[in-house]
């Protein structure tokens, strides 16, 4: 609270932070006060404020020092945290140089499966374009192309893909029509003929063009007719009736049959023991055996596919 010190009364006006001081001998000698006992007061007034200042210095001079205390505390606490954040960054600096790397690494690899992958498709391109190729080794080839389509990058181009859609396979420069839909895969007829197992979300829905003729292939139009579950070679000569199994085979495996019946008679043998040759060195085969008591016994030979 101020107080008028000319006048000797009171302003009523408070400030905060200034000290109060106090005016009650200036009030009493104002007012008459017998001025012996105004000066003894002021004595023992000057004692008393001398021991409450020394108080108020060492009070301040701790305060001082504990805060001198704190600022050191505090400066090495900040040179602390200024190092770890320091190492910190570095840190971080390392990890994206790593990161860099590691990205460039990953791309680099991944480019080259690209290439490899687009290299192999060409070679089995180029191959299937050869007019002289059996049907077992197009559908060798056929397998080789579901192969590597799994590695090349997933284009997913948000078409709705369904049973009777006309797509094309960009990475393969495959056309087809699609001929079942299972899960995540659908089963394609391509135009050359041939069937494949891809992706749905690898395929492109486009238009369906102008037909054009299907290059024919070695299968023997008598064969692929009315094709059964087995075929007879009894009174084939040895070479004749591995020709004729041979062509036999190669429709079957067109039409993904899983296990056929060759008959073939007991005779000398030799015409059995050749169609196992045969059949040891055909990589489609999964196994082949002698038919049991209702499927000819010794005369014929159940085959069984890959």
């Amino acid at each position: 609270m101020l107080f008028d010190e000319h006048h000797l009364r009171p302003t009523y006006i408070f400030k905060q932070g200034v000290p109060g001081k106090s005016y009650a001998l200036n009030v009493a000698s104002r007012f008459g006060l017998d001025e012996s006992i105004i000066v003894n007061a002021q004595e023992h007034l000057t004692k008393s404020q001398s021991t409450d200042i020394n108080l108020l210095m060492e009070k301040i001079h701790e305060t001082a020092l504990d805060n001198e205390n704190t600022k050191k505390e505090l400066a090495l606490e900040k040179e602390k945290l200024l190092k770890e954040r320091k190492m910190f960054e570095n840190d971080v600096n390392l990890l994206k140089e790593k990161r860099e790397k590691l990205l460039q690494s990953v791309e680099n690899e991944k480019q080259a499966i690209i290439d490899n992958t687009k290299e192999s498709i060409d070679e089995v391109l180029k191959a299937l374009n050869n007019p002289n190729i059996k049907v077992h080794e197009v559908i060798e080839l056929k397998k080789k192309i579901e192969d590597l389509e799994r590695h090349p990058e997933v284009v997913d181009y948000n078409e709705t893909i369904s049973e009777g859609s006309y797509v094309s396979v960009p990475s393969l420069n495959i056309v087809g029509r699609v001929k079942r839909i299972n899960g995540k895969f659908a089963n394609i007829n391509s135009d050359s003929g041939m069937s494949f197992k891809i992706e749905i979300s690898k395929l492109h829905l486009i238009d369906e063009p102008v037909r054009k003729k299907v290059a024919k292939t070695n299968v023997d139009s008598s064969i692929s007719n009315g094709l059964g579950l087995e075929v007879n070679v009894i009174g084939y000569h040895v070479e004749e009736a591995l020709d004729e199994v041979s062509k036999y085979l190669d429709a079957c495996q067109l039409k993904n049959f899983k296990q056929v019946r060759i008959i073939h008679g007991l005779g000398s043998g030799a015409l059995r023991k050749a169609i196992h040759e045969y059949l040891k060195k055909c990589r489609f085969v999964e196994s082949y055996r002698l038919g049991n008591e209702y499927e000819g016994g010794g005369g014929a030979t159940v085959v069984v596919f890959k």
